[in-house]
């Protein structure tokens, strides 16, 4: 399986924002045109992974720029934050996303999350379950707000089998560019023969090959590219489009 490098656009109020944390009070970049940035990422990467903040948040979403994103830019697109519902998969089947990024539902509402997995089936949109875990590798939930009490064995043997792959994140080392937490990575692709994307942390393109080496399907970049901490072109020589 083909390793995939995958450029996060984050929207925050319509804008396209790096945020240290997941904390909207700490913004580390921010641009007025999310859109345009996915368009200039797609000529390097096969896949755009889009986080609508708000909605994973509860306080709002950002349909439109999601909508636009799907239908101009020529790239894959993975949509994650504030998928809670079967109608809000509905939605998102609809504007065009191509896999969906699962988080709080997965682990709050079980009959809801089956029937998210019965609309991915219905419209050949792919599931990926979102374990974005603490330092002690304990799922959170709601932003990243909430513990569920869930450790990441559990977690991963709950989802085996169900879904089509994990993206597991750490939030402790999220948008701070101090390094991937590579006990994590290592420890996710071991518990499952799922495809496994990884994101916290990255800042080098050492830690893009570590990653890779650990087993994981793909790596999902943020603040070291958009500060050019990580040039897009040196990056090709692990990807294939």
């Amino acid at each position: 399986m083909t390793f995939v490098v995958i450029p996060s656009v984050d929207v925050l109020g319509g804008k396209c924002v790096q945020l240290e944390g997941g904390d909207p009070s700490r913004v580390k970049f921010e641009s007025d045109d999310p859109v345009e940035t996915a368009r200039q990422w797609a000529e390097f990467f096969p896949w755009i992974h889009v986080v609508d903040i708000d909605a994973a948040r509860g306080e709002g979403d950002n349909s439109e720029v999601i909508g636009r994103i799907c239908e101009e830019v020529d790239a894959g697109v993975q949509v994650g934050g504030g998928i809670r519902s079967a109608e809000r998969a509905e939605e998102l089947a609809g504007l065009g996303a191509d896999r969906l990024i699962l988080g709080t539902v997965a682990f709050t509402d079980e009959e809801e999350f089956e029937e998210i997995l019965d609309v991915c089936r219905e419209h050949g949109v792919e599931a990926f379950v979102a374990l974005d875990v603490n330092e002690e590798h304990q799922v959170l939930v709601r932003g990243w707000k909430e513990e569920t009490g869930v450790g990441l064995e559990e977690a991963v043997e709950r989802f085996e089998g169900r879904v089509d792959g994990f993206l597991v994140t750490a939030v402790h080392r999220e948008g701070r560019e101090r390094g991937i937490d590579e006990g994590l990575v290592r420890k996710v692709t071991e518990l499952t023969e799922r495809p496994v994307l990884y994101s916290g942390g990255v800042s080098t393109i050492e830690d893009v090959k570590t990653v890779r080496e650990a087993g994981a399907h793909g790596v999902v970049l943020g603040t070291a590219l958009y500060r050019g901490h990580i040039d897009p072109t040196a990056l090709l020589e692990l990807i294939e489009r």
